[in-house]
């Protein structure tokens, strides 16, 4: 239904992004939620998006598949992961994880401070640093996922030290990988990452729009002299979104560009 790049969004996938109590209020109104959708649990398809856009923002940084994880753990064959990826340029790379299948966690390595950093929203313990020596639990699969990337990139990971920074916490059952999707975003921007606050409603709604276009993701320092997709401002076939007031190109959205004119256009957020 959407692509995002490599990534293809379904119907179900798109659901997973509304917070429980908008989907509430979806089968109030009758809508069909389907019977096995988590609710307000983000798929593992909107991650790879959201992170596939994040690294075309952050050239310097890169993304595993969500899928990764569950290949290392299963001790499948890693031949044709990241084949043709070439990592000169790469400083930074993010790995989902979801080791039990019922949480989402994520590792970053960082080569240019020689330091892996792992993320758990459920973690209340403050700043430490983790013993990955033992072949068990998530200290094994934290340096069999860095042993793998080593392989990959000539990095050496495995020989860095794993800090479990301070963060903000969870405070939920389902947004887990929506604080995947904000540590992520830290990590890339170089940003200092709350230990206290954080409003996770903000950040699902920040998700949401980049995932849609990326409408409102600038809202402050909004440049409503290009198209929003392209970042181009040649073209005729020119729209304003009559919601947020950001302008289009009819081609960049993929739709009749007379038909649009004719009546009340809101882009896709």
């Amino acid at each position: 239904m959407l692509d995002i790049g490599p990534v293809r969004l379904s119907v179900f996938d798109l659901l997973t992004l509304i917070p429980p109590r908008g989907v509430e209020q979806l089968v109030q109104s009758g809508f069909k939620v389907p019977s096995d959708l988590e609710r307000g649990w983000l798929s593992d398809t909107v991650i790879e998006a959201f992170l596939w856009q994040l690294c075309s923002d952050h050239r310097n940084v890169f993304a595993a598949d969500a899928s990764m994880c569950t290949v290392v753990q299963l001790n499948a064959s890693t031949r044709r992961l990241w084949h043709g990826q070439s990592f000169t340029d790469i400083d930074k790379i993010i790995i989902p994880m979801n080791k039990n299948g019922g949480h989402w966690t994520m590792l970053a390595l960082d080569r240019v401070a020689k330091v892996r950093y792992y993320f758990d929203s459920l973690n209340k313990t403050g700043a430490r640093q983790l013993k990955t020596t033992s072949p068990n639990g998530i200290a094994g699969l934290i340096q069999k996922l860095s042993s793998t990337a080593d392989i990959k990139t000539g990095w050496k990971s495995t020989q860095w030290p794993c800090i479990q920074p301070s963060h903000v916490t969870q405070l939920d059952r389902y947004n887990c990988g929506v604080f995947v999707c904000f540590f992520a975003r830290c990590i890339s921007e170089g940003v200092s990452i709350p230990a206290q606050t954080c409003d996770i409603v903000a950040e699902r709604e920040k998700l949401t729009a980049q995932i849609f276009g990326f409408c409102y993701d600038d809202i402050e320092q909004r440049n409503t002299g290009v198209c929003k997709v392209c970042r181009d401002d040649d073209g005729e076939d020119w729209l304003g979104c009559d919601a947020c007031g950001q302008f289009f190109h009819a081609s960049c959205l993929d739709v009749d560009y007379v038909e649009c004119l004719a009546k009340f256009f809101r882009c896709p957020c």
